[in-house]
């Protein structure tokens, strides 16, 4: 049995490990997540569309955005 490398999801959790919870999957990778300087939004990597972008996700309304468009880095 083999690993997927091609999907990989984010979650976060209390720092007591509890409440774990996804908080952006998709069927590609998921990746490299930093959080704002709020701690209310977490920035990651995707490539769901084909080639690495930048999205956003607000941890409370779990509502996701895509913050760059085009091809970026080695993944042109």
């Amino acid at each position: 049995m083999g690993s997927d490398f091609r999907d990989n999801d984010i979650y976060v959790m209390r720092a007591d490990g509890t409440e774990l919870r996804r908080v952006a999957g998709s069927p590609d990778n998921d990746m490299m997540p930093s959080w704002n300087a709020a701690g209310t939004e977490l920035v990651y990597q995707s490539d769901r569309n084909g080639s690495s972008e930048l999205f956003t996700v607000d941890l409370a309304t779990g509502a996701e955005s895509r913050t760059t468009f085009g091809a970026t880095g080695g993944d042109q």
